[in-house]
């Protein structure tokens, strides 16, 4: 690796300055860039002698925590001692591919963002890039969490967030009350407003701030009645909840959190034989619900 960090040390800001210019056209483009770095960032570290990663900087010379380093220093330290050097998130594929030439790279949804701003990196240091393939995903859907899906006809995506999805479940058992209640009071308010304005058109500003009052006052109530029923509803809270958890462990996506031997201990063999019968359905890319 010691020819990859000699090209970052000798030209220690082009690699940020490709990067942003990347960035700057994609925006123009539409997109969002994922990757935004300071001017004077070097995208390597330099590892302190308790093995932490140190971020290194160049304003003329490079800075290393409280200590300055000369150009030539640096590249003193890179043959005397290559192991103090480090890649960071961006020259780790270029290392990667400096020593394995790569062919193809299957990447996840941010990994394909930060790909679409590497081309001038993989330029700069005459590598050619691989194929960028996206992976699949999935949600595995386990018998026992369908069954509440359908019991409270609730969506997956609903339960990345499960007070969301418990409040609609409560405002539902009241939803029709409320909704009747608050049509006969908007008719009586109409009823109201006309009558106003034939004694005099100016009453019609105070009608219309007290419809705001009482509508937000109907509101509120609607709110603290649900609150209440979710309180209530302790069985529909401790199954949604449990759903919840399996299908976004810690609020983020299974295969984030879970390791595959979870469901081969769970399912055998079969569960590989499910999943790869369901991915060969599916586009490059794609996320897929299985159930198992």
């Amino acid at each position: 690796m010691v020819p990859v960090f000699d090209k970052l040390i000798r030209r220690p800001t082009e690699c940020t300055r490709l990067l942003n210019a990347t960035g700057s056209e994609l925006k123009k483009l539409g997109y969002s860039p994922r990757i935004h770095k300071k001017s004077n960032l070097c995208n390597f570290f330099l590892l302190s002698d308790d093995g932490k990663r140190l971020r290194v900087t160049y304003n003329g010379k490079f800075q290393v925590a409280n200590e300055t380093f000369s150009q030539r220093e640096l590249l003193d330290l890179l043959e005397d001692n290559p192991s103090k050097f480090s890649a960071n998130a961006l020259t780790r594929p270029i290392t990667q591919d400096f020593l394995f030439p790569t062919f193809a790279y299957v990447a996840g949804p941010n990994e394909i963002a930060y790909q679409a701003q590497l081309k001038g990196l993989y330029d700069f240091f005459a590598l050619e890039m691989p194929v960028i393939f996206p992976r699949f995903g999935a949600t595995i859907v386990e018998k026992k969490i369908s069954k509440v899906l359908r019991k409270y006809d609730v969506a997956i995506h609903e339960l990345r967030n499960p007070e969301k999805a418990l409040k609609r479940l409560a405002r539902e058992n009241i939803g029709d009350t409320i909704n009747s209640f608050r049509d006969e009071v908007l008719t009586g308010m109409t009823e109201v407003a006309q009558r106003a304005e034939s004694i005099d058109k100016t009453l019609i500003g105070p009608w219309s701030l007290a419809r705001v009052r009482i509508l937000k006052t109907i509101e509120s109530l609607e709110d603290k009645i649900t609150s209440k029923l979710k309180e209530q509803n302790v069985v529909a809270r401790q199954q949604i909840r449990k759903a919840h958890n399996n299908l976004f462990p810690y609020g983020n996506l299974q295969e984030r959190q879970i390791n595959l031997l979870e469901y081969l201990i769970k399912f055998g063999e079969e569960f590989l034989r499910i999943v790869y019968e369901d991915f060969r359905q599916a586009d490059y890319g794609e996320h897929r619900v299985i159930e198992c």
